[in-house]
C-alpha cells in the first residue's frame, strides 16, 4: 500500500486501489532482478586480455560487480558465435556455451571460451545476439562483444520484436577495439538500432565507467517483489463508514 499511488484517504475512510501497479524498489535486498546474457565473437582476434578491454576480463568484471552489489540474478546465459564459411548452416555458428544461476560458474565458462580462426570478417553478432534473447528469460541485460562487422542484418525486425517483447536492454561492446567496419556504415546502424544507443567502442572509453553504466542498468531493472509482498500482507479490512463505527464506551 502507497499513499497516494494506490491508497486515498479522507472521510475516515483508507480505499486501497489494488489495481494500480505500485513503482519497482529495487534496491530492496530481496528484489529479483532481470537475467544477464553475454554473447561473444570467438574468432582469434577477440581471445587475450587487451589490458583489460578484452572480452574476458570485462566479461568477468561485470559479474564480479553485480554479484559485489548483491543483487539476486536469476539467470546467467552465455553464447558465442562466428562465422566459420557460407556454406556452414547458420546455426552451427553459434553455441550456447552455459545457463546457470551460478555467476562462479558462468565465469568459469566465460574463461574457457576457445578463440579461434576469424580474418574473414563480417562475423555472426545478430544471429548470437537473437540466440541469447531467444534463451533469455522476461527482463535482463544482454551484452554481444564483438570486433568487426555482423552479417544478418536482415535479422534486425526479429532482434528489435523479441528485445522489446522480453523488454531486454542490449549493450553492443567493440572489445578491445573496433577493427573493421566504421560508425554508420550499415553494421554499426543496425547494432546501434539493436542496442538503442548502447554502443561502446572500448578503446575510446574508460572501462570502469563502462562496468558502472552496465551495472546501473542492471540495478534498475527489478520484478519490485518486496513491494508486491507487502501489498499482500498489507491489504487492509474494509473501511467501515463513521455512521456505522460503534460509539465509544
Amino acid at each position: 500500500m502507497e499513499p497516494g499511488l494506490n491508497a486515498t484517504c479522507c472521510e475516515g475512510k483508507i480505499v486501497v486501489n489494488y489495481d494500480i501497479e505500485i513503482p519497482k524498489n529495487c534496491s530492496d535486498a530481496d528484489a529479483v532482478h532481470g537475467s544477464i546474457g553475454i554473447s561473444i565473437d570467438s574468432t582469434g582476434s577477440m581471445g587475450g586480455n587487451h589490458g583489460g578491454d578484452g572480452c574476458v576480463p570485462l566479461s568477468r568484471s561485470i559479474v564480479d560487480e553485480i554479484v559485489s552489489l548483491s543483487y539476486i540474478i536469476p539467470k546467467w546465459i552465455l553464447t558465442t558465435f562466428k562465422d566459420w564459411t557460407d556454406g556452414v548452416p547458420p546455426g552451427d555458428n553459434l553455441v550456447l556455451e552455459v545457463v546457470t544461476n551460478d555467476p562462479e560458474i558462468f565465469k568459469t565458462a566465460v574463461s574457457n571460451i576457445t578463440f579461434g580462426g576469424g580474418g574473414d570478417s563480417p562475423e555472426r553478432a545478430m544471429q548470437g545476439l537473437l540466440l541469447t534473447l531467444q534463451t533469455m528469460p522476461q527482463h535482463g541485460v544482454v551484452l554481444v562483444f564483438l570486433d568487426t562487422t555482423t552479417k544478418d542484418k536482415d535479422l534486425l525486425d526479429d532482434v528489435v520484436a523479441l528485445r522489446d517483447e522480453k523488454e531486454i536492454k542490449i549493450f553492443v561492446v567493440y572489445a578491445p577495439r573496433m577493427n573493421s567496419g566504421s560508425v554508420g556504415d550499415a553494421s554499426w546502424t543496425v547494432l546501434n538500432t539493436v542496442s538503442e544507443g548502447r554502443i561502446y567502442d572500448m578503446s575510446e572509453f574508460n572501462r570502469t565507467l563502462f562496468i558502472e553504466e552496465v551495472t546501473q542498468v542492471v540495478g534498475s531493472d527489478c520484478e519490485g517483489s518486496s513491494l508486491l509482498s507487502e501489498m499482500a500482507s498489507a491489504r487492509p479490512p474494509a473501511a467501515i463508514p463513521e455512521a456505522e463505527k460503534p460509539a465509544a464506551a
